[in-house]
Parts: structure tokens; C-alpha cells; sequence
């Protein structure tokens, strides 16, 4: 959580004053073209990265609760 914690308040105390230089260096088009190739970067990772979880055949069972709600739960291999 400490981490996490630095991490978050350190980007906020840290980026505007890179983005405010970026902005005084090339202008703030640039900066909206910068954000767009990170961005597209960054969604080009994710789908190459993230896979959908195999499903086994019977890997999720249910079963009637005694309120009348259905529970389902997975095994974990």
C-alpha cells in the first residue's frame, strides 16, 4: 500500500511539472499527439497480452442456496 501510495502522489506531484515543460518546449498539439501513440501503445500491449482464462469442462459448479439464490463457484486447478 506504501507503494502504491508513493507512486500515486508522486505522479501527481511530478506530472504537471513535466507536462508544463513538454508544453513550453513543443506546444500542447504535440502533446495531444504524444498521448495518442502512448495510448494506441499501450492497447496494441494489452491485446497482445491479455488472453482469455481456459475453461475446463465442469470447472464451475452451482448450487441453490438456502435463500433461493444461486451460487457458483470455480475449481482452481
Amino acid at each position: 500500500m506504501g507503494r502504491y501510495n508513493t507512486a500515486f502522489y508522486s505522479a501527481v506531484a511530478v506530472g504537471p511539472l513535466i507536462g508544463g515543460f513538454l508544453y513550453e518546449l513543443y506546444g500542447l498539439k504535440a502533446l495531444f499527439y504524444l498521448w495518442a501513440v502512448l495510448g494506441l501503445v499501450s492497447m496494441i500491449i494489452v491485446a497482445i497480452r491479455i488472453t482469455e482464462p481456459s475453461r475446463h469442462e465442469g470447472s464451475v459448479t452451482c448450487r441453490k442456496g438456502a435463500e433461493g439464490l444461486l451460487a457458483c463457484t470455480e475449481k482452481q486447478y
